[in-house]
């Protein structure tokens, strides 16, 4: 009876690699296709479903693997990064990756879907078989940005020779207030990027350091430090008064990391186990 169909199990769960089955009180030997082994005594087994009518299994083990103590705070071993629309995520070493925009790609098809749906007699076959159709391409969606965003996230903390990665405190909820930009927004899916890069971190051994959202990243110059507050969303390149000539995404790259380390703006390190706040006196910056 909740927003989500599923339910918790949490004693006298089996799970049998030998025969591919789980086993749930009331429920013995259920087929399942388990896509990696793991190590560990296993605590509970929470069931759901989707829209499409897919069940899944989740697994919770208690394991006896340690999280890798994280090294000291040093800034040549650090990365900027800064999140945007045009480009998914710039790098303060000047990398770019696109934005793939997967619901814009399937916008079309949606509304074709999402149309002849709503023509449909209520509750007639029809419509519950349109409805499956639907579900289906959303959730297709859904997957490719997930995907997207574990091979993003898997890149920056496994195959940059980096130790600390700096982002923006990013106010995501606010943000898609804006009617111009909210579709846009929702489906770059920062939210669950930053969520893939805290634990990602965690299990690596590395940092993950938060600026304020409201720090000048991208009208700040980093050769001079001046604040260019006419600066709008669709100057891409603008030019300092020093004469630096600026590439709006990778300047602000630049800034997050010297922003990171300093006192005033360094609100918080994410660590697993770890307390959220603590005194930048004793992170030694």
């Amino acid at each position: 009876k909740s927003s989500k169909p599923s339910f918790l199990n949490p004693q006298f769960c089996v799970v049998d690699f030998e025969s591919n089955t789980i086993s749930i009180p009331k429920a013995k030997k259920i087929k399942a296709v388990l896509h990696r082994k793991f190590g560990g005594k296993v605590k509970s087994i929470t069931i759901s479903r989707s829209a499409v009518g897919k069940y899944y299994a989740s697994v919770l083990v208690e394991s006896e693997d340690q999280i890798p103590n994280k090294p000291e705070l040093n800034k040549d071993r650090a990365i900027g990064i800064d999140l945007g629309l045009s480009h998914f995520t710039i790098t303060s070493n000047g990398d770019k990756i696109a934005n793939p925009r997967f619901l814009r790609k399937s916008e079309e098809k949606l509304k074709r879907k999402q149309r002849r749906f709503s023509k449909m007699t209520k509750g007639s076959n029809n419509q519950s078989k349109q409805r499956v159709k639907l579900a289906k391409l959303h959730e297709k969606i859904s997957n490719q940005r997930k995907d997207f965003l574990h091979q993003v996230s898997h890149k920056l903390v496994n195959e940059n020779q980096v130790d600390i990665l700096c982002i923006e405190d990013l106010n995501v909820r606010g943000m898609i207030q804006n009617r111009k930009l909210a579709k846009s927004i929702s489906d770059v899916g920062w939210g669950m990027f930053r969520s893939f890069l805290e634990y990602k971190c965690d299990w690596n051994g590395k940092w993950l350091l938060d600026i304020g959202r409201f720090e000048p990243s991208s009208k700040t110059c980093n050769d001079c430090g001046h604040v260019n507050r006419e600066l709008t969303l669709k100057d891409r390149i603008w030019t300092c008064p020093c004469g630096a000539c600026h590439d709006r995404d990778i300047n602000a790259a630049k800034n997050i990391k010297e922003m990171a380390f300093n006192r005033q703006n360094l609100i918080r390190y994410i660590g697993l186990g770890q307390p959220e706040s603590k005194p930048v006196e004793m992170l030694g910056c």
